[in-house]
């Protein structure tokens, strides 16, 4: 319909992987490097109508689950994306907790998430003939043949499951959150991967939160992007309420 045409957006929100600081530009990237040091919102300003807000994609899932998901009456929750990479969001008093310099939650080398994947990896190897093995492809082929009732297949599930919450102890030992919320494409295998999950967790910390599986699934950065938006034009609306109440000098 030609009316169609003149609808533009109040605000725009974004999710991009990488670490993204209060300004909306992306300090480091390594999966897109050539974004590292871009400025997101200033590069899209004026091609979208009104204010563009940035975020990462895995603090946006968080924010999409928090504020309206499985963990929506949760105030303090980690939020894990488990997908071909691992990623943590906090939220925390009831709102997102990025960081002084939005990066909370970062996943760095030597919590032994890696060796996680590793055991996909292997039976990928063992499993699927020549295909190079990723830990997209073998992501997929694990979770599918555990679903299909193949043992081995449940059993690495259930190893990965395992030494995933090995590496997640000590962040939820520091935060002592009511509840972690498992997300990203390899929650997809429901309880076969939150319910070892959960009992791993509970064996490693002195108080073991409550394990949930996201409800959203691959649309949580996008809800959560549309939120980070709708937040601005709040923010904006109270701004512009307050500047009325101010006495004219």
């Amino acid at each position: 319909r030609p009316e169609a045409a003149e609808v533009r957006p109040l605000a725009t929100g974004v999710g991009t992987s990488g670490m993204v600081d209060t300004e909306g530009r992306v300090a480091v990237s390594d999966s897109l490097p050539g974004w590292t040091g871009m400025n997101l919102a200033e590069e899209l300003a004026g091609t979208v109508g009104g204010p563009v807000v940035v975020g990462n994609d895995i603090q946006l899932a968080t924010l999409a689950e928090c504020a309206g998901g499985v963990s929506v009456a949760v105030r303090d929750c980690v939020y894990l994306y488990v997908g071909n990479r691992l990623g943590i969001g906090l939220w925390l008093r009831g709102e997102l907790h990025r960081g002084r310099h939005g990066a909370a939650g970062e996943m760095v080398a030597g919590d032994g998430w890696e060796r996680s994947y590793q055991r996909l990896l292997d039976w990928f190897a063992g499993h699927q003939g020549a295909e190079r093995p990723t830990r997209e492809n073998a992501a997929r082929a694990v979770v599918t043949a555990a679903a299909a009732g193949d043992g081995g297949a449940r059993y690495t599930l259930r190893a990965f499951a395992e030494c995933l919450a090995d590496s997640l102890t000590r962040h939820v030992a520091v935060l002592d959150p009511r509840a972690v919320v498992l997300g990203g494409g390899i929650s997809r295998a429901g309880t076969l991967l939150s319910e070892p999950f959960a009992r791993r967790l509970a064996e490693n910390c002195p108080y073991a939160p409550e394990v949930l599986t996201s409800e959203l699934g691959e649309e949580s950065t996008a809800i959560g992007a549309a939120r980070l938006a709708l937040d601005q034009l709040e923010q904006m609306e109270q701004t512009e309420r307050a500047a009325q109440k101010s006495p004219t000098p």
